[in-house]
């Protein structure tokens, strides 16, 4: 199949030009009325901002002044969620001139400003695709994508803003750009075709779909909004192209009539191209000679067949020069060859069917041509560079998501608490691990004996105390010697005070019988009324004493052995304690009576006994598991929802908070599903747990056994925990009886002394009286 591999010249989108802006004093003002923020804590921001903006402008036409734009264009999209860039609020004035006219247009408009970024963007990489070597796989492959992006722009700035204020804007001016960068990518793939030597059939149909998009966008430069727009060069190089691959298609179509057999059919096409040739060679004869020096690339001004260096122009002439001598040599092979061999009817030219057309280009994002999609193109914007700067409306909006999170952890929270409680109450109170091992050592040893008695530490620490204090000279039984000395000498006390008084009480009794009227001195029952008064007092406060004593000292004779018991050597105390418990429990005797027992029955019991026991150990395990899962999947949710910001979600996307909510918090179902799933089989186990536990309970001898040894050791704690309690109690009021005596003994005292110095003044005062008495009888 021969065909010729040159390329024609591409068209790219020169740039429009734009005047500096000042973003400073309009985000100052709006920051300190609309955020009640210090503007001069974003100083920063605002200077990095308008250095980029700064740096857009003479951007160069490659890799670096893409990625330059794309950035601002990012930042600039990141703005509109904090600065309504418009005459009302924000005002920016931005001014840009027409990429073709150069007119200018100012607006305080962040839209006309994006419109205006998305705008040199698609240009520079319509700049990029044109320059690209393609004659070299990476370089058409490049191109084939630049120029999709390129048109995928244009389209996304027709798609978006309405009412641009320039020519080169308008809705007329970026669908025809769109149809020529989606053009171009279609010549880059037909190039690609060519050199891989695809069907004739193919070829045919893509070469037809740029002829006929090539006439459309001929006609669209037409309209009288672009006539003045585009340059002579480009409506004409735009014509050219559009005879150029309708050469093509005819051509190839003739070869894939040949391939098909159809002989009168070659020559039709032919001769079509060759009319399509004719054409496109006059056409471009006429561009060469007009722009002479039009140019793109040395890509564009190398001929493929002699590799020198000329002008774009000239290798479109040279192009369709040599499409025409290829379709009129073919013609005449055609003809001759018909003429001679097939001998077919040449259908007419006007009644051929149209070569089809198929289109192998779209529009393309951004983010298609960058290779690691998204995030590359997230790493060019890079991090919004007024992230510190966050609405309160977002504020608030967060704290709302917050709590609902907070509720979310509280109430996953609660349940695995509930859980654990279960399954820590089943375990507590039923003993559930020490009866089990227990069960175990009786399954092993054939029966309860002394090494699975434990002795609690509890009661040794009991004794220990008690025999401490017998050590010091503080036994309950010495206690109560000191307080029966006590009250024996308080009593003897009082009974002398009292005797004292009434010898006092007679010496006065016979004075007065004596001298009668002459007998003056104050009567001992009103002189000595204090004293007896409290004499009486301190005798009632004895009399309670030792109610009080005797009734606790019968206490502690009625309880006076056990109380002994804790008192005996701690070996003694222990041997005492397990053997109390093992009564009425012992091993099987070692001669068995196998008349009287099968044994095969009862190795199988033991077998099912030990089964159990093994299938609620198992049990345990996989609580425990489930547990220990638990914990970590809390910790897995504590962890998701602590470091989940959906801050820039909310600022983003304004007034939809509970559409926002509903799709976020769904983030943690699959951990609270896990949970669900994993308290489940938590109160299986649980349940199951506690069916086993109750048949061991029921039908296990060697459980029986160690419950009711768990029973008496239960009874025989209450008790020595009890005896602990009543001896604590009787000592402690043993020892404030003592003090007690004490105190009482102290104010007795008090009361002798004051007892021996009334007897003594009332002696001195008898004495005297009656000296005077006799003196004045004498």
């Amino acid at each position: 199949m021969e065909s010729i591999n040159q390329q024609a010249p591409m068209l790219s989108v020169p740039l429009k030009i734009t005047d500096e802006v000042d973003f400073t004093e309009a985000f100052r003002k709006y920051i300190e009325e609309q955020y009640q923020e210090d503007p001069d804590n974003y100083s920063n921001e605002i200077a990095i901002l308008n250095r980029l903006r700064q740096d857009i402008r003479g951007v160069g036409k490659d890799m670096t002044g893409r990625d330059i734009l794309y950035r601002y264009y990012g930042q600039l999209e990141l703005l509109d969620l904090r600065f309504p860039l418009d005459e009302k609020h924000v005002k920016v004035h931005f001014t840009w001139y027409d990429a073709f006219s150069e007119e200018g247009i100012s607006q305080y408009s962040g839209a006309y400003e994006k419109a205006c970024v998305i705008f040199n963007i698609a240009a520079i990489l319509s700049n990029i695709a044109a320059t690209q070597n393609r004659f070299e796989e990476e370089g058409r492959k490049v191109a084939y994508n630049y120029f999709q992006a390129s048109a995928g722009l244009f389209q996304f700035i027709n798609d978006n803003f309405l009412h641009a204020p320039s020519v080169d804007i308008r809705r007329e001016s970026v669908k025809c750009l769109n149809k020529l960068m989606l053009a171009s990518a279609q010549e880059c793939f037909l190039e690609k075709t060519i050199f891989e030597k695809k069907k004739p059939n193919l070829l045919s149909k893509i070469a037809s779909y740029l002829a006929f998009t090539y006439s459309e966008i001929s006609d669209d430069m037409d309209v009288v909004e672009l006539r003045s727009q585009f340059s002579g060069s480009w409506t004409s190089l735009v014509k050219v192209k559009s005879k150029y691959y309708a050469t093509i298609s005819h051509y190839y179509k003739a070869l894939a009539s040949a391939d098909e057999g159809k002989y009168g059919h070659i020559i039709s096409y032919l001769t079509l191209a060759e009319n399509y040739a004719k054409e496109a060679n006059k056409l471009a004869k006429s561009f060469a000679s007009n722009y002479p020096s039009f140019s793109v690339s040395s890509s564009d001004t190398q001929s493929a067949s002699s590799g020198k260096s000329t002008s774009a122009s000239q290798a479109l002439f040279e192009a369709t020069k040599a499409y025409l001598a290829l379709v009129t040599e073919k013609k005449k092979q055609a003809i001759k060859d018909n003429d001679i061999i097939y001998q077919e009817n040449v259908p007419n030219t006007d009644t051929l069917e149209a070569p089809e057309k198929l289109c192998v280009v779209k529009n393309l994002n951004f983010v298609d041509i960058c290779p690691n999609g998204q995030k590359e193109a997230q790493g060019i914007v890079g991090q919004d560079i007024f992230h510190r700067l966050i609405p309160i409306s977002v504020h608030e909006a967060s704290s709302l998501y917050s709590e609902e999170k907070a509720k979310i952890l509280r109430a996953e929270m609660e349940r695995c608490e509930n859980a654990d409680n279960d399954f820590k109450l089943l375990m507590e109170t039923q003993d559930i691990i020490n009866t089990v091992n227990k069960s175990k050592e009786a399954l092993k040893n054939d029966g309860i004996d002394e090494s699975m008695i434990s002795f609690p530490n509890e009661i040794s620490s009991y004794c220990n105390l008690i025999q401490q204090e017998s050590k010091a000279g503080k036994s309950i039984s010495s206690t109560i010697t000191s307080l029966s000395s006590l009250q024996t000498k308080t009593n003897d006390k009082l009974n002398n005070i009292g005797l004292e008084l009434d010898k006092e009480q007679r010496e006065y009794d016979l004075k007065l019988q004596r001298y009668n009227m002459k007998w003056t001195q104050e009567p001992s029952v009103t002189a000595s009324a204090n004293i007896r008064q409290n004499l009486k007092k301190y005798r009632s406060s004895l009399e309670e004493a030792i109610n009080a004593d005797t009734k606790l000292i019968t206490k502690y004779n009625n309880n006076k052995k056990i109380i002994e018991s804790l008192e005996q050597p701690i070996d003694k105390v222990k041997s005492d304690y397990i053997n109390s418990i093992l009564s009425g429990h012992s091993k099987p005797e070692n001669s068995v009576n196998l008349i009287d027992v099968n044994m095969d029955d009862v190795n199988d019991k033991k077998e099912r006994e030990k089964e159990k026991i093994e299938k609620i150990e198992a049990l345990i395990i996989n609580l425990r598991g489930c547990q220990g899962e638990r914990k970590k999947l809390i910790n897995d949710l504590k962890y998701k929802i602590q470091n989940d910001d959906i801050s820039n979600i909310l600022l983003v996307k304004r007034h939809k908070e509970k559409q926002i909510f509903q799709n976020e918090l769904g983030k943690f179902q699959d951990l609270r599903n896990n949970i669900s799933r994993n308290i489940n089989d938590h109160t299986n186990f649980l349940h199951a747990l506690t069916e086993e536990f109750n048949q061991l309970k029921s039908e296990s001898e060697s459980f029986k056994s160690v419950n009711s040894i768990s029973q008496k050791k239960e009874q025989k704690d209450k008790e020595y925990r009890e005896t602990y309690e009543l001896w604590k109690e009787i000592n402690k009021n043993l020892e404030s009886g003592i003090r007690l005596y004490t105190n009482l003994n102290e104010i007795i005292d008090n009361l002798t002394m004051e007892t021996n110095k009334y007897v003594s003044q009332r002696l001195t005062q008898r004495n005297e009286l009656e000296k005077k008495i006799k003196e004045d009888k004498a």
